[in-house]
């Protein structure tokens, strides 16, 4: 039988968040064959993150176990370059050269589904300051955020408009052709799109910002914060944030999202933000549905090689 632990795993990176609400996640010690699948599957149901920790878990046998306990799974089409060689294709490197603030993974596309759960391996722990991955409890979010932009993000959703070149829309959907395309967004009633002359994908993509789970829960899950022009806010003025020009996000009754309430947003993010900090072989498992995630820049050139996978449940 597994040993857990419920341990307080969660750092508070900010002095904004409030130390005594600090939650907690279970903590696995077992080697990946004696652990049991399905109770690695209660716990992530029962807390929305597991961790595996105290074993050297090589990123082969992460690939076993998650072979074990899940249908099929999915690489983001950004990080299709950083698939890892060896095994079944499936695990890909995180990038280690700048923050990413926390989103839901795939929640930004129409037409597919999003992963259910996010799997994480550290195959070598950065040794310098810097580089944890962030995690942040959608629901603890919502209650974060000031009243009157919880009510609007609920009440109207978000638009992410994108743009996309022929070669990133042909990973993002698993498509070869314009034909294949269009008909895949032409079944989507919440997507617009243009495609120009050179196959450049315009694409508008209206959906839920906030989303209700167990209980009547209200959580913050999307991945608005990952998708953002440009980051301005006077607390990372002087760190290197993940954006791309070309993205935006619009209100979903219209208009841009202006930088005013983009900054709310993210002073609300840092002060529910927890930071896991890494060792050798941990494996971190986060239900998609209920936890964001993201990661910090390292302060100071380090190895950091951790491997991500994105599961969909049997």
């Amino acid at each position: 039988m597994e040993s857990v632990s419920i341990a307080r795993q969660w750092a508070a990176p900010a002095q904004l968040l409030n130390a005594e609400a600090m939650p907690t996640y279970p903590t696995l010690n077992t080697p990946v064959e004696k652990t049991s699948t399905a109770h690695i599957s209660n716990l992530l149901n029962e807390h929305g993150i597991v961790l595996l920790r105290g074993h050297q878990y090589p990123v082969g046998e992460l690939e076993s176990l998650t072979q074990r306990m899940f249908s099929r799974f999915h690489v983001p089409a950004n990080r299709a370059s950083l698939r890892r060689q060896d095994g079944d294709g499936f695990s890909s490197m995180v990038r280690k050269d700048n923050r990413l603030l926390d989103h839901s993974e795939g929640y930004y596309r129409p037409c597919l589904p999003r992963p259910d759960v996010c799997i994480f391996v550290c195959e070598k722990a950065p040794t310098a300051k810097g580089g944890e991955t962030f995690l942040i409890n959608g629901a603890e979010l919502y209650r974060a955020l000031p009243a009157d932009l919880a009510f609007r993000l609920e009440t109207e959703g978000i638009i992410y408009e994108s743009l996309w070149p022929r070669e990133r829309w042909q990973e993002e959907f698993g498509v070869d052709g314009v034909v294949e395309l269009k008909s895949l967004l032409d079944g989507d009633k919440d997507c617009e799109y243009t495609l120009n002359s050179e196959d450049e994908l315009h694409l508008f993509f209206k959906t839920d910002a906030i989303r209700t789970g167990s209980q009547s829960e209200k959580r913050f899950i999307n991945g608005m914060l990952a998708h953002l022009p440009k980051v301005d806010h006077w607390r990372y003025a002087s760190v290197p944030i993940s954006s791309k020009p070309t993205n935006r996000m619009h209100w979903g009754r219209g208009g841009l999202i202006e930088n005013e309430d983009i900054c709310r947003i993210i002073d609300a993010h840092d002060a529910v933000l927890h930071k896991h900090r890494w060792q050798d072989g941990d494996i971190l498992m986060l239900d998609n549905h209920r936890v964001l995630h993201g990661r910090e820049v390292l302060e100071a050139p380090s190895d950091r090689i951790i491997y991500g996978r994105f599961g969909f449940w049997n």
